[in-house]
């Protein structure tokens, strides 16, 4: 494992831990060459290490948003575990290539500090123009108090809280990420009355998709109503879930 050099730290209010907390992390080069974040004391890295861009356009650009674009003429997507703002991207740059209107809801109850997000240079990574003042934008909506119109395309929220304390419209959006951390750090995220949540806020025909495939999980979503089904994983990993309402 390749580590750059640097470090940061800081201070998150984190809801699903009931406590206030200082976080070290590293930025990591993982396999296919892209960096993400690496938390020191839960040992747990941001996106995979097998390739932090490679796992976001495999399980959410073309697994999840790929599904489900033909049949919308707009898309609503809500991502829970905004994190590094890397998925939002990457859905702004399939937006433009697409020519698709998407509105986009982030939540995270702790978000990196933009200015260490600024050093991973994920608007390298994207096809379409202007990407480096998109990705700016993405940034500068961590205040969470308004939604952000990043382009003509695509509009986004950023709302710093835990997904299970915002209220959602019923059937209000049409693709849910799931990129929380693994459910061995955060259990209370992936439980069968999180899950309700999101099933309720997704249209029918939407589809929730996420990069585990633990059996507690899969049972919980199906214990919702969900429509449950393993896929094809990224390299490093051999399937993903497919969730549909």
């Amino acid at each position: 494992m390749n580590f750059y050099l640097i470090k940061a730290a800081y201070l998150c209010n984190m809801s699903i831990y009931d406590s206030n907390k200082i976080f070290m992390t590293e930025v990591v080069v993982t396999e296919d060459g892209s960096p993400t974040l690496w938390i020191e004391e839960y040992s747990e890295p941001y996106h995979s290490l097998h390739g932090a861009v490679q796992e976001a356009m495999h399980v959410f650009i073309h697994t999840g948003l790929g599904s489900i674009a033909s049949a919308r003429q707009t898309i609503h997507i809500l991502e829970v575990g905004f994190g590094t703002g890397l998925n939002a991207l990457l859905t702004w740059d399939y937006a433009q290539l697409h020519k698709l209107p998407v509105s986009y809801t982030g939540t995270d109850p702790f978000l990196p500090p933009p200015s260490l997000l600024k050093g991973l240079n994920y608007p390298v990574y994207c096809r379409s123009p202007y990407a480096e003042q998109a990705y700016a934008k993405i940034l500068s909506s961590f205040d969470g108090s308004r939604v952000i119109k990043i382009d003509e395309l695509f509009s986004l929220q950023v709302i710093q809280e835990d997904f299970r304390k915002i209220s959602y419209p019923d059937e209000s959006y049409d693709c849910v990420f799931f990129d929380a951390f693994r459910p061995e750090i955060v259990p209370e995220l992936w439980e069968k009355q999180a899950m309700q949540f999101l099933y309720n806020a997704l249209s029918r025909g939407g589809i929730l998709v996420t990069y585990s495939t633990k059996g507690q999980v899969r049972r919980n979503l199906s214990a919702c109503g969900f429509l449950v089904e393993k896929v094809p994983g990224p390299p490093g990993k051999r399937e993903i879930t497919l969730a549909r309402k």
